[in-house]
């Protein structure tokens, strides 16, 4: 009886009773009352941080500074990206894809968000001019791959046929 009306109270005074909210994602964690962040953010007011301790704060908020920077290069799904602030096509983090920056200088312009630069050998991280070759859209594209995936497979049944023919060919 006393766990009922205690569980009934915790249920009234928090929106979640301890529990989760159905339709929620789950609240990972240990969840602070309001009155309890204030305590806690009026608690740290007038701690200074150390020197050493800001310093590496700056240092980490800056990329080039950071321990993590790796000359403004990252591989993501086989793809290498380089950090390129001032693109007009650059992604969410200030990205851009390797192979379209060469191909951009190669071409000497920006190219179009619709054109697809294609790397000849497969390798997605070999961004070597030589590797490279530009599509006018992603449909040229997929009928250039489309075309070079057909050609062995014609190649297999024109054998097949041929096999087969000589086997119950009667001259």
């Amino acid at each position: 009886m006393v766990k009922k009306k205690i569980s009934d109270a915790l249920k009234k005074t928090t929106k979640t009773g301890g529990r989760f909210t159905p339709g929620h994602k789950r609240n990972l964690g240990r969840k602070l009352s309001a009155e309890h962040r204030m305590k806690l953010s009026a608690a740290h007011i007038g701690i200074r941080k150390s020197e050493t301790h800001r310093k590496n704060i700056s240092l980490g908020k800056s990329l080039n500074k950071s321990h993590r920077w790796k000359d403004g290069r990252k591989l993501e799904n086989g793809y290498m990206l380089i950090f390129c602030p001032t693109h007009p096509y650059k992604t969410i983090g200030d990205y851009v894809p390797e192979h379209r920056v060469v191909m951009e200088k190669h071409l000497g312009r920006v190219l179009h968000p619709a054109e697809v630069v294609h790397h000849i050998n497969g390798i997605k991280h070999d961004n070597r001019i030589e590797n490279l070759m530009l599509f006018e859209n992603n449909f040229e594209h997929k009928m250039y791959e489309r075309d070079r995936n057909l050609e062995p497979l014609q190649r297999l049944t024109n054998k097949i046929w041929r096999d087969v023919s000589a086997k119950f060919y009667v001259p």
